[in-house]
């Protein structure tokens, strides 16, 4: 499974795999795609200056900063073909996107596993394997599916090197905005880009609104950087590749991420429906691993995922990814009642074990 949410190849009553705000979609962007079917007869702004221009503002940046997408995944593939790389480099475990993307370029790609000892976390020691001739950078905050954010200093020392080497960096921010960091940071806005971005013009920062505004079927996105670098994504994009109800959506979306109310309500329900994943499934003796992100990742019985199948549930099996193997699981959040469902399933297997 290279991706979670196959709702469509499995019977399935509750999906975990997919990795989701359990605040659900907000009323507002719910209205706004409503809305949008009457605007099926038009075609979408070409130059998307007003979903440009919230983004910019919510941001603050300018629009000439700013490429709205199909998803992340458009814009990472849109962003790995700007930079052009000859050779990238990854951490792995990570997202399988990175190598979807960086394979239709025929790029040469280093993968350097972090320490499972460390929660695979991005430690300084990791960043010594980066080779002086690697022109491009993928990093995930927080990481997918270790769930830990990356540490600010180590983040900066990557900036740092991939600068000095003329190196791109693609800052992954998909579960950014539903991470700890705001909450560990004290900071009332979401937004560390601007300044990120003024000081490293060689880097592009993707978000996803899929998973903070719970609407995966919609697909949007949007990617920050320097004019330089966002006009050489712009190029890589299909004409109208935004269509109107993800146009409507977006506007909506950001008026809402901008309620600091919504930022801080989705927060709370992570933490504490996380802990209470976490909790039980260390009590049933599994490992888990301590997450800052919407979801968790786990090792136990290598059949569990499977069991769960059987039972309606699915959980993302991570034995396709580097680093990882049977036995690892990543689960995403739900509303609570769903939540006591899944352990109280996981629950019932492993006893019978």
């Amino acid at each position: 499974m290279t991706h979670g949410g196959d709702i469509y190849r499995n019977k399935v009553h509750m999906d975990f795999s997919v990795s989701l705000n359990p605040l659900k979609t907000p009323a507002e962007v719910t209205a706004a795609i409503k809305r949008s079917v009457d605007l099926a007869d038009r075609y979408p702004d070409l130059k998307q200056e007003e979903p440009k221009s919230m983004i910019a503002d919510a941001a603050g940046m300018q629009s000439g900063n700013v490429c709205v997408g199909s998803g992340a995944s458009e814009l990472l593939m849109a962003a790995v073909r700007a930079a052009g790389p000859n050779k990238a480099f990854l951490w792995e475990p990570c997202f399988s996107g990175y190598r979807h993307a960086l394979q239709a370029v025929g790029c040469k790609t280093v993968r350097h596993v972090t320490d499972e000892k460390c929660g695979f976390a991005i430690t300084e020691a990791d960043i010594g394997g980066i080779e002086k001739d690697v022109d491009l950078i993928i990093v995930c905050d927080p990481l997918c599916p270790a769930g830990l954010n990356v540490d600010q200093t180590v983040l900066k020392q990557i900036l740092d090197l991939a600068k000095g080497q003329n190196a791109t960096v693609i800052l992954d921010e998909s579960f950014f905005l539903l991470s700890d960091y705001l909450a560990q940071m004290g900071c009332k806005k979401s937004d560390r880009a601007a300044g990120l971005i003024s000081a490293y013009e060689n880097l592009i920062v993707i978000r996803s609104l899929t998973k903070i505004l719970a609407i995966p079927g919609v697909r949007c996105g949007y990617a920050l950087g320097s004019r330089q670098m966002i006009g050489k994504m712009q190029k890589q994009l299909p004409e109208w590749n935004l269509s109107v109800m993800a146009q409507e959506a977006v506007k909506a979306g950001i008026g809402v991420i901008g309620d600091t109310d919504f930022l801080k309500c989705s927060g709370d329900l992570i933490r504490r429906e996380r802990a209470y994943l976490t909790d039980g499934m260390r009590q049933m003796g599994l490992r888990v691993f301590d997450s800052m992100a919407p979801f968790v990742l786990f090792s136990g019985p290598p059949h569990l995922h499977m069991e769960l199948q059987k039972r309606g549930i699915l959980i993302r099996d991570c034995s396709d990814y580097m680093g990882l193997g049977r036995g690892y699981y990543r689960t995403g959040l739900k509303e609570h009642r769903e939540n006591e469902m899944l352990i109280g399933a996981m629950k019932g297997i492993i006893d019978a074990l």
